[in-house]
């Protein structure tokens, strides 16, 4: 059992990584000190206003204030989410699960938020867009059922909490910012 536990972070750890190299995002964070939003310098300076929502996981530990969108060369969305840590604890590692569903409401692919590093009383964006595999017109939105916590000691990220949520978080399309690849709202 702890082997396979073991291969399943090792498999967490990978794509986390692999998410992180492939992001242009989260690596043009502004250094304009007026900017306090931590928002990416392209979006920081963007003119249109970036829709806002707010949802509560039910241990109160995090807020999800902010979730964007795009569509891909090949017609697929990818989506991110921006997330507001409630806590006075710095976390090395949070996940969010869930899945994205079609504009009629169905279950469409799994997907999960990676964040790396929040914290206490800050907010990040997950580290990549997350690719739901749905095309464009009939995207519908994002349902997150769970979060996982994990704080790395000795060189290893261990799991500290999960929690499954019993009531889901649904992230319409309508409540996302349509964004190109680089993040800049349109």
């Amino acid at each position: 059992m702890k082997k396979v536990f073991k291969l399943a972070m090792v498999f967490i750890l990978v794509l986390g990584i692999v998410g992180c190299a492939s992001n242009t995002n989260q690596n043009n964070l502004s250094t304009d000190p007026g900017n306090s939003n931590n928002l990416p310098a392209s979006e920081s300076s963007n003119t249109k206003e970036a829709k806002k929502i707010s949802y509560v996981t039910e241990d109160g530990k995090f807020e999800i204030i902010e979730s964007n969108y795009y569509v891909s060369t090949d017609d697929t969305v990818a989506v991110n989410i921006r997330v507001k840590n409630l806590t006075d604890e710095d976390y090395d590692y949070v996940s969010f699960e869930g899945y994205t569903y079609d504009s009629n409401g169905d279950k469409f692919n799994n997907v999960g938020a990676n964040i790396w590093g929040i914290d206490a009383k800050s907010s990040a964006y997950s580290n990549a867009y997350m690719s739901t595999g749905v095309k464009g017109d009939s995207f519908g939105g994002i349902k997150l059922t769970g979060l996982t916590i994990s704080n790395k000691k000795d060189g290893t990220y261990y799991r500290e909490y999960s929690l499954d949520f019993e009531k889901k978080m649904v992230i319409s399309k309508d409540d996302m910012n349509e964004t190109d690849m680089q993040g800049n709202l349109k």
